[in-house]
């Protein structure tokens, strides 16, 4: 098995680093996924270092949950990943 790495490859791996956070946050009202699976609700919680205050505090999930959603985003992308490994020629 050879891993290679093209350019579109290189450029996708820096948008999904870059602007997911962004987008998550425009279309978040949209969504029909509950406000406690938002993966930027679930970082809102994980990085705060103080009691979250604000409008919509109601979305933020608690501290357990949060944990549990990144690591369902995390088990989705590595089985994404495995997929389309498993998918490339010898």
């Amino acid at each position: 098995m050879s891993i290679s790495t093209t350019s579109g490859d290189v450029r996708c791996t820096a948008e999904i680093a870059c602007w997911p956070v962004p987008a998550a946050r425009a279309v978040e009202a949209y969504t029909r996924l509950p406000d406690w699976l938002v993966l930027t609700n679930a970082a809102d919680r994980l990085v705060a270092t103080r009691p979250l205050t604000g409008p919509h505090l109601d979305r933020i999930p608690p501290l357990g949950f949060a944990y549990l959603d990144l690591a369902l985003y995390l088990l989705v992308f590595l089985v994404a990943g495995a997929w389309r490994m498993s998918m490339d020629p010898d």
